[in-house]
């Protein structure tokens, strides 16, 4: 039986509701972790890339930015 317009107007609902709860949850870390005095490092361990850093860790190793790493 095909869902009701009803049904999936109240999944969408719920869904983008889920999307605002983690964009927020992100945002919120986000901040905390670009405004940490302490120098922060994401790393993909399969290659050793830097994924992301916070400026703390720019100034810790010297460098201009993140595209340096």
């Amino acid at each position: 039986m095909p869902a009701s317009k009803n049904n999936l107007e109240q999944e969408n609902t719920k869904l983008k509701r889920a999307i605002a709860e983690l964009t927020y949850e992100r945002d919120k870390y986000k901040k905390i972790f670009d405004a940490s005095v302490d120098a922060y490092s994401v790393i993909d361990l399969s290659s050793g890339k830097f994924i992301e850093c916070n400026q703390a860790a720019i100034d810790m190793h010297g460098v201009n930015s993140m595209a340096t790493f």
